[in-house]
C-alpha cells in the first residue's frame, strides 16, 4: 500500500476540492477569482484547530458551569438544609408548648374534676350525715341527764322555777301549736339569732371561713343559755337565778354544727333535742301520772 505524507495528502486532496470547485463555478458562471477557494490546505487546518478548539472551550465552559451550578446546588441544598431544620425546631418548640398547654390544660381539668369531686363528696357526707346529727343529738341530751344528775348530787342548782300548771296542760295535753312551736319555730327562730347571723358577719369581715370561731362561740353560747333565764309573768321581765348548764352545752353543740355542717345541722339538732324531750316527758308523764 502506498504511503502518503501529510503535506502529500493534502496536496492530493486540496486540488480534488478546488478542482471541484472550480467545476461548479464553471456551472454557476462565475470567475474563480470572485469566490474564495474551498478547502485549501491551510482552510482545513483551521477548521480542525478551531473545531478542537471550539470543542475544548465547550467542554471547559460546560464543566465550569457545571462547577458554578454545582456551588450554587449546593448553596442552595445547605439553605434549604437550614430552613429545614429551623422549621423543624420551629415545629418542634410548637408541639411542645402545644404539649404543655394541652398538659396544662389537663392539669387544669384534673384539678377542676377533683375540687368537683371533692365538692360532691362534701355535699354527699352533708346529706348523709343528717342522720349522724340526729344520733349526736340524743347522745347531747344523754350528756344533759348525766350533767343535771352531777349538779343535783352536789345540790347546785341548775334549773329556772317551772310553771308546773303549764308544764302538765302541755304534757298531757299537747297541741299541735304546742309542737310547731317546741320542735320547729323555737329551734329555727333561736339558730337564726344566736347561730345563723353571728356567723354569717364573721365570714364577711374574716377571710378565714373554714375556723370554727370558739373565740365567738363560746360567748355567744353563754349568751344563748342565760337567755333561757328570761321569764315573762304577770309583774313583767325577770332573769331568774340559775345554772343553765344544758342550754350552754347545747348552744356548743349548735355552733359547732353551723361552722362545720351548716345551718340546716343546727337546726335540725335542736329540733330534734326539743322533740326528744317534749316525747321523753309525755311517756313518763303517762307512765308515771303525778299524784292528785
Amino acid at each position: 500500500m502506498e504511503r502518503f505524507s501529510r503535506r502529500e495528502f493534502f496536496k492530493k486532496l486540496t486540488p480534488k476540492f478546488n478542482k471541484e470547485t472550480e467545476e461548479v463555478n464553471k456551472e454557476i458562471d462565475v470567475y474563480p477569482s470572485e469566490i474564495e477557494k474551498y478547502w485549501t490546505r491551510r482552510d482545513f487546518i483551521k477548521f480542525i484547530i478551531g473545531l478542537s478548539g471550539a470543542i475544548l472551550l465547550t467542554a471547559s465552559g460546560i464543566g465550569v458551569a457545571k462547577g458554578k451550578d454545582s456551588e450554587k446546588e449546593i448553596k442552595q441544598q445547605q439553605k434549604t438544609k437550614e430552613n429545614f431544620i429551623q422549621r423543624s425546631q420551629i415545629i418542634e418548640t410548637t408541639n411542645q408548648e402545644e404539649q404543655e398547654i394541652k398538659r396544662g390544660g389537663t392539669q387544669t381539668q384534673e384539678i377542676e374534676e377533683k375540687i368537683d369531686l371533692s365538692q360532691q363528696q362534701k355535699i354527699e357526707e352533708v346529706k348523709d350525715s343528717y342522720a349522724k346529727t340526729v344520733i349526736e343529738s340524743n347522745l347531747l341530751l344523754a350528756a344533759d341527764i348525766i350533767a343535771i344528775k352531777t349538779l343535783n348530787a352536789l345540790g347546785i342548782d341548775h334549773t329556772k322555777p317551772i310553771d308546773k300548771e303549764e308544764l302538765e296542760r302541755i304534757l298531757k295535753n299537747t297541741s299541735i301549736s304546742d309542737v310547731i312551736a317546741i320542735t320547729f319555730a323555737g329551734p329555727l327562730i333561736e339558730e337564726t339569732i344566736f347561730r345563723l347571723l353571728p356567723s354569717k358577719i364573721i365570714d364577711y369581715l374574716s377571710r378565714n371561713k373554714n375556723s370554727h370561731w370558739w373565740e365567738v362561740g363560746i360567748p355567744i353560747s353563754l349568751l344563748f343559755a342565760f337567755a333561757h333565764n328570761l321569764d315573762f309573768d304577770e309583774e313583767g321581765l325577770k332573769f331568774q337565778k340559775a345554772i343553765p348548764l344544758s342550754q350552754f352545752m347545747g348552744g356548743l353543740f349548735y355552733w359547732y354544727l353551723m361552722r362545720e355542717r351548716g345551718f340546716s345541722h343546727a337546726a335540725l339538732a335542736h329540733s330534734t333535742h326539743n322533740a326528744t324531750v317534749l316525747a321523753i316527758g309525755k311517756l313518763l308523764y303517762k307512765i308515771f301520772p303525778p299524784k292528785k
